[in-house]
């Protein structure tokens, strides 16, 4: 076995789309904002010769568009004042909203309503003033915050707008706490940015054929890489710049990122157990490793949440041959306190391949000091590789 990488590389390559990365389908997140059924109000809530070439020798909201919240204001005119005929209505028409996100990127969450609400009354002019009032909870628990929202809903107390996850649809629209939106999306798909969104996305945000919220943002979880420390293992820049490539094509799959990150260890380019480094809590980055392997969670056909058995296991022996079998990956990795030790650790370049959202690239720039141009110069990303040469990642 040969030592490092081939240099060669095919050249049958295609940059990966913006679209494909952010895709639902590629088991993104989508946070949505709905509209609360009943009483008006709502809620919120990625050939042979090339087969080598990389081997180791071998988050509904309104997206800030006037024209969906005009829609709720002309929906519930205030007290004692009709909405005129063809128009909005006149005075002051008031909605609430609530927000939630883990640190300070999120809060565009809330403040994109806001934001709307001021491009709406710029197009409504003097006679129709539509305020927003929008809470945020920072740092806040998901399943607190969904409760409340489940408890408010009963009690008809519970906000216009709401932001939340497309899973939790399902236990809204049976007891009516939210509503379709078809109608107003069709009476507005032309106008503000709801003609922007990707068009992939809005399939999230249907049940039953029904839409229910508007896509906010999409959370994307790509495999970023330390582009230095490949370099130093013998990558050209052609190579590690084409990596994202290799990996949509194929080309590069989950066994030659071990291969690497066991490499760099070897060499002393990292540390025993930081060759990767996986999400160090519960979420939707776990899942894609199940879905790397084939799984799925739902019968298209009856709707019936399901559980691929084989898909399962290989993505629990994925986990476990990275810890105690391959050694790229620590073993108190889960449960690792992100801010204090799992950022600090891959900013500071110690982590040649490592899972994380697509926010955290401003995140280490603003909460970690990295700069912009460090991290261009340094640091790529891709998609979740696929489980073997072949697959689709």
């Amino acid at each position: 076995m040969a030592d490092g990488p081939r240099t060669g590389f095919h050249e049958h390559v295609t940059r990966c789309s913006a679209e494909r990365s952010f895709r639902v389908d590629s088991r993104a997140y989508t946070h949505v904002g709905v509209w609360r059924g009943g009483d008006p109000m709502s809620k919120r809530t990625a050939e042979s010769r090339v087969a080598t070439d990389y081997r180791l020798s071998r988050r509904q909201f309104l997206i800030a568009t006037g024209a969906t919240i005009a829609a709720a204001a002309c929906a519930t005119p205030p007290a004692g004042q009709g909405a005129p005929t063809g128009g909005a209505p006149l005075g002051t028409v008031k909605l609430s909203a609530w927000t939630i996100g883990p640190d300070a990127p999120s809060y565009y969450r809330r403040d994109n309503l806001v934001a709307a609400a001021d491009k709406l009354n710029a197009k409504l002019g003097s006679g129709t003033n539509v305020q927003v009032d929008a809470t945020f909870e920072s740092g806040g628990q998901w399943g607190d915050y969904l409760q409340k929202f489940t408890l408010a809903a009963e009690a008809k107390t519970s906000p216009d707008i709401i932001l939340a996850g497309h899973e939790n649809f399902a236990p809204w629209v049976g007891p009516g706490y939210i509503v379709p939106l078809d109608d107003l999306i069709a009476k507005y798909q032309s106008e503000g940015d709801v003609k922007d969104v990707i068009p992939t996305l809005w399939t999230a945000m249907k049940l039953k054929g029904k839409t229910y919220g508007i896509p906010q943002d999409t959370e994307a979880r790509p495999m970023y890489y330390r582009k230095d420390l490949l370099a130093k293992m013998g990558w050209s820049k052609d190579m590690i710049e084409r990596l994202p490539d290799a990996v949509k094509n194929g080309e590069f799959a989950w066994p030659d990122l071990v291969l690497w990150a066991k490499e760099a260890i070897s060499k002393g380019l990292v540390e025993p157990g930081k060759g990767w480094y996986s999400r160090p809590s519960k979420g939707a980055d776990i899942y894609m490793f199940y879905y790397q392997n084939g799984g799925e969670m739902q019968d298209n056909a009856t709707a019936k949440l399901v559980i691929t058995k084989d898909a399962l296991l290989k993505h629990f022996q994925v986990h476990a041959d990275a810890v105690l079998n391959d050694k790229i990956m620590t073993k108190t990795i889960y449960g690792m306190d992100a801010g204090k030790e799992w950022h600090p650790t891959v900013t500071d370049g110690k982590v040649l391949f490592y899972n994380a959202g697509t926010w955290t690239w401003k995140d280490w720039q603003a909460t970690y000091k990295v700069a912009e141009q460090s991290l261009w110069d340094n640091v790529g990303f891709m998609l979740i590789p696929a489980a073997k040469r072949g697959g689709k990642p």
